[in-house]
């Protein structure tokens, strides 16, 4: 996993801010404010600096309306997060093939309990429910399709529309629980616009 991670629901990626992500770690209800979204972000990276993990903020909206550092702007669109481990990504038009062998479903096991103490302490919010997540970023539906799925030249969709596995999109919470011995042993991760 490349180092630093990209700023997942705030970076672009070819000018699209659509992400697929797999990440082992906790759910994050709603933060809010804007600026405590910036906040949680900026100290997550500081840790997976820290520890040179593949620790991320998730962000399962997009930022890209937000007036910065508002906490008044009407534009502040709620979403909640994950933090955690980012095991596998992709962006926008560009699906990835990933191995099973390759996913840790408690990976989030390796984050030091020092890091969620002080992640409480900063923001007086506790992430909860540790698993494995299907998550989307940006606004994006998130899809992981089974090995056989062609996708088609543009790489946005899948050809003879074939059916997603598992799904999770922005209009909604954004991510779903992952049972990893159900995927098969290799799985296309996908991103396309909401």
């Amino acid at each position: 996993m490349s180092h630093p991670l990209p700023k997942f629901g705030f970076d672009t990626f070819d000018d699209l801010d659509n992400w697929a992500l797999i990440v082992s770690g906790r759910f994050l209800d709603e933060p809010p404010t804007q600026d405590h979204v910036y906040r949680m972000e900026a100290f997550v990276r500081e840790w997976a600096e820290k520890t040179q993990l593949p620790l991320a903020f998730v962000h399962l909206g997009t930022t890209i309306n937000w007036t910065e550092f508002d906490d008044h702007d009407e534009d502040y669109e709620y979403a909640p997060a994950l933090v955690g481990l980012v095991q596998a990504y992709t962006a926008g038009a560009s699906p990835v093939m990933v191995e099973r062998a390759n996913i840790s479903s408690d990976a989030h096991a390796q984050i030091p309990s020092e890091f969620w103490k002080a992640f409480a302490t900063e923001f007086e919010l506790v992430p909860r429910d540790e698993a494995l997540y299907l998550a989307a970023s940006g606004w994006t539906v998130a899809g992981l399709y089974a090995p056989e799925a062609k996708p088609d030249p543009s790489g946005d969709y899948f050809q003879d529309y074939a059916k997603p596995l598992i799904t999770a999109c922005t209009d909604g919470v954004g991510s779903k629980v992952l049972e990893l011995e159900e995927l098969p042993k290799t799985f296309w991760l996908h991103a396309t616009y909401a």
